[in-house]
């Protein structure tokens, strides 16, 4: 199985711009997760997203 590609990651970061204003939000690599993104909000919550590599789409983790 092989790990991130560029255009997953692209995806990824896509997918982050698509829900989240972006400046109200800090994404940090995550390399834990095939192409994952730490992201922290303004309140200290987290979340990871990341590519599935099994289901072959956007997955994500909300910490509590």
């Amino acid at each position: 199985m092989e790990g991130c590609r560029e255009e997953h990651e692209q995806r990824v970061l896509e997918w982050i711009g698509d829900h989240f204003y972006l400046d109200q939000i800090e994404v940090r690599d995550y390399p834990l997760f095939p192409c994952g993104k730490w992201m922290t909000d303004r309140n200290g919550e987290t979340m990871i997203v990341f590519w599935d590599m099994l289901d072959d789409r956007i997955s994500y983790v909300v910490e509590n």
